[in-house]
């Protein structure tokens, strides 16, 4: 998978290649309304992107289509700007402009924490083991 952001839409513009097919697989792309940087692969044949509008899209990696939302109506208040996810993949963590970090626990898709508090837009954040996050946090 390699994204590039849209000069002209500020889109997400992602292309899929399958290096492991047997016989030659024609890539897939897909377009997100979203940063490129805030993208992440979750399982196998999946990603997760979170969007301009704070939903976090659930999209295939092989069909190159967008399946479905993170945690339905339990968005972020503002653009997402960074996910990351542990390394046994059961939990995302998802930062936003509306200075917060969400976890979120993959196997259910479901909200398990809201990290409130910060005084500015929260740009990365880090997992590191089973999701001991590490927050950089600023405007720049």
């Amino acid at each position: 998978m390699a994204g590039v952001q849209g000069r002209h839409d500020a889109a997400a513009h992602y292309l899929v290649l399958d290096l492991a097919a047997a016989a030659s697989v024609p890539p897939r792309s897909l377009s997100l309304d979203a940063a490129v940087d805030a993208t992440a692969t979750v399982r196998r044949h999946e990603a997760v992107t979170g969007t301009r509008s704070g939903q976090l899209t659930v999209w295939d990696l092989v069909g190159g289509g967008a399946s479905r939302r993170l945690g339905a109506g339990g968005g972020h208040g503002g653009p997402v700007t960074g996910v990351a996810v542990t390394v046994d993949r059961r939990l995302l963590a998802s930062t936003s402009v509306d200075r917060t970090v969400k976890l979120w626990n993959l196997d259910a898709e479901q909200l398990m924490h809201t990290l409130h508090g910060h005084a500015d837009e929260v740009r990365a954040v880090l997992c590191q083991g089973h999701c001991q996050p590490r927050v950089v946090h600023g405007l720049g």
